[in-house]
This record gives C-alpha cells, sequence and structure tokens, in this order.
C-alpha cells in the first residue's frame, strides 16, 4: 500500500545511519539499496556497521537487495572487486543481464550476461553486471558447493535486466528515457518480494524474510528451471563466465 523512501548524506555516517533506520523501524519487510562502493574502498568500522544493520534486518524478517555495480566484475574501476555493501552476506546481491523479447508480443525469449566494453566514467574496463569474490567476507553456508570460490562470499546472488539497451522506460520532466542497471534490477526484485509477502500475508503464511537460503535451496533443487532462467552461454561480466548452474556473472 505504499513505498517508504529513506534518505541520508553521501557519506560513509550517512549509509551506516540509513541502514539502522531501516532495521529499527521495521515497517520494510522487503528494502532495495541502489548504492556502494568496492569493498576495497570500504572502511572496516563501516563494513562491520553495516553487517550488523543486515543481520538484524534478517533476524526480523526483512528481504534486503542491494545492486551489485555497474562495472562489472570491476567494482572499483581498476581491479577484480566486488561491492559493498551488496557482497554482505545477509544482503541478496543483485546483478544484471540483457534480456531479449519476441517481436511482436514482448514475451521472454533470452537472456545473456549484461557486459559493454565500451570504457566509461566508472571504469576503463567499461560497464556490465556486478559480480565476482569478496575479499572481506568468508562464505556463507548457504553458498556452500556453488561458485567459483569455496572459501569466500561469491556475488550475485540472482540478476535480472540491467542493460540500458534493454532496459525500463521511465517518465521524467516531460520526457520518456530509457534507464538501465543493477540500480534498477534491485527494486524490481524487491518489488517482487512484496507481491510474494502479499499473499503470503494473505494465506496466513509468515514474509518471505532473508532470501539467500531459499533462493540456494530452489537453485539446487530439481526445480531450478521453474523458478529461474539459468544463462550458460559463457557470456561474461568483462571477466567471469556465465555456466550451468550458479556463477559469479550472473
Amino acid at each position: 500500500s505504499k513505498i517508504i523512501v529513506y534518505e541520508a548524506p553521501l557519506t560513509n555516517a550517512g549509509g551506516i545511519d540509513v541502514l539502522q533506520k531501516i532495521a529499527d523501524d521495521n515497517r520494510a519487510k522487503q528494502v532495495s539499496i541502489s548504492w556502494g562502493l568496492g569493498e576495497n574502498q570500504t572502511d572496516a568500522p563501516s563494513l562491520n556497521a553495516e553487517n550488523a544493520s543486515l543481520m538484524q534486518m534478517a533476524m526480523q524478517g526483512q528481504s534486503c537487495f542491494i545492486a551489485s555495480g555497474d562495472s562489472g566484475a570491476y567494482t572499483d574501476g581498476a581491479t577484480l572487486s566486488t561491492a559493498d555493501p551488496a557482497s554482505q552476506p545477509f544482503a541478496t546481491a543483485v546483478g544484471g543481464t540483457t534480456l531479449s523479447v519476441t517481436r511482436p508480443g514482448g514475451s521472454y525469449a533470452s537472456e545473456t550476461t549484461w557486459a559493454d566494453p565500451t570504457p566509461d566514467a566508472r571504469s576503463s574496463f567499461g560497464s556490465g553486471g556486478g559480480g565476482g569474490i569478496s575479499k572481506i567476507w568468508p562464505l556463507p553456508d548457504y553458498q556452500r558447493g556453488v561458485g567459483l570460490s569455496t572459501t569466500q562470499r561469491n556475488v550475485p546472488d540472482v540478476s535480472l535486466d540491467a542493460d540500458p539497451n534493454t532496459g525500463y522506460a521511465i517518465y521524467y520532466a516531460g520526457q520518456w528515457f530509457p534507464v538501465g542497471g543493477t540500480s534498477v534490477a534491485a527494486p524490481l526484485w524487491a518489488a517482487f518480494a512484496a507481491l510474494a509477502n502479499q499473499q503470503r500475508v494473505k494465506n496466513g503464511q509468515a514474509v518471505l524474510g532473508f532470501a539467500n537460503p531459499l533462493i540456494y535451496e530452489i537453485g539446487n533443487s530439481k526445480n531450478y528451471a521453474a523458478g529461474f532462467h539459468d544463462i550458460a552461454d559463457n557470456s561474461t561480466n568483462l571477466y567471469y563466465h556465465a555456466t550451468t548452474g550458479y556463477d559469479n556473472a550472473t
């Protein structure tokens, strides 16, 4: 029935305060966040404070979907790196794809990893869905048996269309604009969670809560193809390849 918007100064302290406010309010049962930096660009006190807030959200039954970044495997613009807070173990990191649909009709045709090697302001490597291996967080239990790393957190957890060329139309200041990025994919995942929670409450069930354990349970089950499209065409997010099952590209 409502969208709650939280705003804070664009500083380390602002990011920490807004996360804690969302957790303390415990009003939004599904949350999306579209800001971040490379893990190596975030100091340890900030990482730990974010972790405490996200853990609190998970314990309270809040789902938190966080954009994994738009620089492919090079979040810091220079090295193989993942984005904070998307790589936090109590976050659901949302990566990016390029979507193809049928014409006319617009029904699903196929997807591939979003990657554009054209250098941009963020990175000389180009743009694409964020993904890779955390240098901070150890492998969470829900990722055991999947991902390139068997010791560190793998990113992303899920993906959605994020390519600006196949993305979404928004109307602003009297004009239509095409937009993309994982900053669009993350709130759409939160919107899916809102619809699921609405139905669960109607059925007398508990809300979804922290999504990752269930996502990986589905991913490792025989019903995987009924719940997800598996991108396995060897496309990359400028480094990591899309393979059968879980991968660090999508």
